[in-house]
């Protein structure tokens, strides 16, 4: 499942591996301790693995892709011609 915040700055985000978890989270049957982030489940033992894997499929190995889109692995994954340089993410397309 994904985090879209429009507070501020854009983002979306994983946030749970899976519906499934989601409502066992709601439902107050898993404790997954008091989270920081949206995609704090990205380093947990049991979910973590199937976070990252999203990541991988969804977002080039991130956890999420914030405003300015152009800046991110996934959108040079998608638009290598439109890229733009990130010394953030070391990304040189442009």
């Amino acid at each position: 499942m994904f985090a879209l915040d429009l507070d501020d700055m854009p983002y979306l985000g994983l946030m749970y591996p899976g519906f499934d978890v989601h409502l066992a989270d709601t439902a107050g049957l898993l404790d997954l301790g008091k989270r920081q982030t949206y995609t704090d489940l990205i380093d947990h033992g049991t979910y973590g693995p199937r976070m990252r894997r999203h990541a991988a499929q969804c977002f080039a190995g991130e956890t999420g892709v914030e405003y300015p889109f152009e800046f991110t692995p996934l959108f040079a994954q998608l638009y290598p011609e439109k890229s733009l340089c990130s010394p953030r993410h070391g990304n040189t397309s442009g």
